[in-house]
């Protein structure tokens, strides 16, 4: 990030076609209107979509659009955040998909995470003798620590972790914009469901990891649900792919090939295929970027791709509100199943830490610390 003048901002703007994603987060519609031009640091910037979320992490200030544009912006010389603005988050290892590449390593025996459970409760001002209880939902711990405007991105997997509504409605009623991927094997099945849940603000942004490019329901679901952004992994997503794909127009977030579950060994058998795949689209970018309507990618991507050089071609400025930061800068990852949190997704073994009874400041602090971000 580039400073400007007495300031420092940055910009991620949904109307140019182009920006990356520390994670799957889309944030979705509201049902007001709102039309808003921004003075920071003697840059006029317009934004055409109502704002979903406003407040302050650390030293600066984050304002978020249904458009997905966010802006961060302060009068200082850096931008140090308290708290993650996104957090990627697994809250289920259970799986029928059975996609050789899944760098989770779900199964069909998989478990489900920890993301709350009914709690019994004394009702108040009952008899102390004979007590009249209830049983409300209650997040874990790290959950009711979220601020308000926190984007999480979950995986929905067979969208059958028994808890996951439950745990939308308390994320929903705390402020926090819950975005979910789902596979396009189990879209069709859940089509319902997601309408409904987009419905009630339970989840505003819906991740489709594409399996059939020619699957007729990808249309459907393209049409009927709101803010689908179509999930590819560089490596498997061909250049025919690329050309279905355009037509519909979608959003594009392309995600970097991660060595980790059973996409370890799919490498091994597969490395010079997963390679020439990857010069393949690296070399398709610049077309692509009028193909589809936003075209956005992980950190990982970024570094396969060498986006900055191929996009960009090493542009500094342009670069600069681009660029959302290095992962544990703004992000981090939590593993609800084993309990763990990390730095990203990518992260080995060792390098990911019991979540216990920490709250998400101190979980983020410590992987500021522990990566040189402070």
């Amino acid at each position: 990030m580039q400073g400007i003048g007495k300031g420092r901002y940055l910009i991620r703007k949904r109307s140019s076609n182009l920006h990356k994603y520390g994670s799957s987060n889309i944030p979705g519609s509201t049902p007001w209107d709102a039309r808003k031009i921004l003075l920071i640091m003697g840059h006029n910037i317009k934004v055409d979509a109502p704002m979903i979320a406003s407040y302050v992490n650390g030293n600066y200030n984050v304002e978020l659009y249904a458009d997905g544009t966010k802006i961060r912006f302060n009068d200082k010389d850096c931008l140090i955040p308290a708290f993650p603005e996104n957090m990627d988050v697994c809250i289920t290892k259970k799986c029928d998909g059975g996609c050789p590449y899944c760098y989770e390593g779900c199964t069909v025996n998989g478990k489900h995470g920890f993301i709350g459970d009914y709690v019994e409760t004394v009702v108040e001002g009952s008899d102390p003798e004979y007590p009249t209880y209830y049983y409300p939902f209650e997040l874990p711990h790290w959950m009711q620590s979220l601020k308000p405007g926190t984007e999480l991105a979950i995986n929905g997997n067979n969208m059958d972790h028994p808890d996951l509504e439950e745990c939308l409605k308390e994320l929903r009623n705390r402020g926090i914009i819950t975005n979910i991927t789902i596979n396009q094997r189990h879209l069709a099945q859940n089509f319902c469901k997601l309408v409904d849940w987009q419905e009630r603000e339970l989840i505003h942004g819906i991740g489709i990891s594409l399996s059939d490019v020619t699957d007729p329901f990808l249309e459907v679901a393209l049409n009927g649900l709101d803010n689908v952004v179509i999930h590819v992994i560089a490596g498997i997503f061909t250049a025919e792919d690329m050309m279905y794909l355009q037509a519909y127009k979608a959003k594009l977030l392309i995600l970097g090939y991660k060595n980790l579950g059973r996409a370890t060994e799919y490498s091994k058998k597969n490395y010079h295929i997963i390679m020439q795949r990857i010069e393949e689209l690296k070399a398709n970018l610049p077309m692509m970027r009028s193909l589809f309507e936003v075209m956005s990618f992980d950190n990982l991507a970024l570094d396969q791709l060498d986006v900055k050089k191929v996009l960009f071609n090493n542009n500094e400025e342009r670069w600069s509100q681009f660029y959302m930061g290095d992962d544990g800068g703004f992000t981090m990852y939590i593993d609800t199943v084993a309990g763990k949190y990390a730095k990203n997704s990518c992260m080995p073994e060792e390098e990911r830490y019991d979540i216990g009874y920490k709250t998400v400041e101190e979980m983020f602090m410590d992987i500021r610390n522990k990566y040189g971000k402070n």
